[in-house]
């Protein structure tokens, strides 16, 4: 006999995609950046093919997923974990001319340097069918700044916490010795939700994408 079964549906800490960069600041403003990401559930799925590609199509997947003008990736690699749930897990070596502003003696740092934006969809007032999420996903990036000899911390990014009945955000950072830690995370909650719904939506990305540019100043000693 043939029974029909769900397939199994994979909560948001499952269906995650897991970063941590560790950024070692230049006085120049160069950055040499460290790139771990681990990637499971629907995010292993989509990466299943990358992995399987040969060194050049993973190389060219890569440079796509670093949304900087100028940059060297310079090594790159990648493993997976056969488990119950299985995992893909990539690394990078990625060196970033001039990623600091420097204006006089202060110098300011984009906190997360691969953020790609998120994606808005919802800028319309013409929406008419409800909104649907099929399935609940968290995205988990830790940026580790090493602060170069010399500089101090000016100012860091007040916590920021957005919460929704379709999503959330946060924002947070701090400082331990010659080391800043930001962490930035975003949870999508599966569901459907109605089309009145369109410019909360739109307004939670707009905010979402605009903590995403947030910069941390540090001003030469």
């Amino acid at each position: 006999t043939v029974k029909m079964a769900h397939t199994k549906v994979y909560s948001a800490s499952e269906n995650s995609e897991h970063s941590k960069i560790l950024v070692q600041v230049m006085p120049s403003g160069d950055c040499q950046m460290n790139v771990e990401k681990r990637f499971s559930g629907m995010f292993y799925d989509e990466m299943l093919p990358l992995f399987l590609a040969d060194a050049q199509k993973q190389r060219l997947g890569l440079l796509q997923t670093i949304h900087l003008p100028t940059f060297q990736l310079q090594k790159f690699s990648f493993s997976e974990e056969k488990k119950v749930l299985p995992v893909i897990d990539s690394r990078m070596e990625v060196v970033v001319p001039r990623y600091a502003t420097q204006i006089g003696n202060m110098m300011l740092l984009r906190l997360f340097p691969l953020a790609g934006g998120n994606s808005n969809d919802f800028r319309t007032n013409h929406r008419y069918a409800d909104i649907l999420i099929r399935r609940s996903y968290s995205r988990i990036d830790t940026v580790v700044f090493q602060v170069p000899k010399g500089f101090s911390i000016a100012k860091l990014p007040a916590e920021k916490k957005i919460a929704t009945a379709f999503a959330s955000y946060s924002l947070s950072g701090i400082k331990k010795g010659n080391e800043v830690i930001f962490t930035r995370k975003l949870i999508m909650r599966k569901g459907t939700y109605p089309a009145s719904e369109n410019d909360n939506f739109s307004k939670f990305f707009d905010e979402a994408n605009k903590l995403d540019g947030s910069r941390m100043v540090l001003t030469k000693k």
